[in-house]
């Protein structure tokens, strides 16, 4: 799984469902998570890496916009939810030291920063 200082970046699948962290060689992707019920993930359009390396997805649906984390041993959970429809959860990024994540709501347009508790994910 990568973490913020290796240099392997994420990208997403047209279906939305699936993220892909590039590999080392050039036009390799490796598919490291495809969740098989899309009640664990739907229309990811946004991710980020956590610095104790999950990968943070965004959800853009029409119903539940939420943010997801996935382990580097492929396990899912959910972080956040918004069940206010058309509130699209997008821009997620933590702070420079890691103990907070920021995530832009983009309408009405705000954001929120959620301080976790994050040391039971670090571990």
């Amino acid at each position: 799984m990568a973490t913020p200082s290796s240099p392997i970046s994420f990208v997403t699948s047209p279906a939305a469902t699936k993220a892909h962290p590039a590999s080392a060689q050039p036009a390799k992707l490796e598919l490291f998570a495809e969740p098989k019920n899309k009640a664990l993930l739907s229309n990811c359009d946004n991710l980020t890496v956590a610095p104790w390396g999950d990968l943070i997805l965004r959800e853009d649906t029409s119903t539940v916009c939420r943010l997801i984390g996935v382990t580097p041993a492929g396990r899912y959970h959910v972080i956040a939810a918004d069940s206010e429809p058309g509130r699209e959860l997008a821009g997620a990024c933590f702070s420079p030291v890691g103990t907070t994540l920021f995530v832009n709501v983009q309408n009405p347009g705000y954001s929120l920063a959620i301080t976790g508790p994050w040391q039971s994910r670090r571990a």
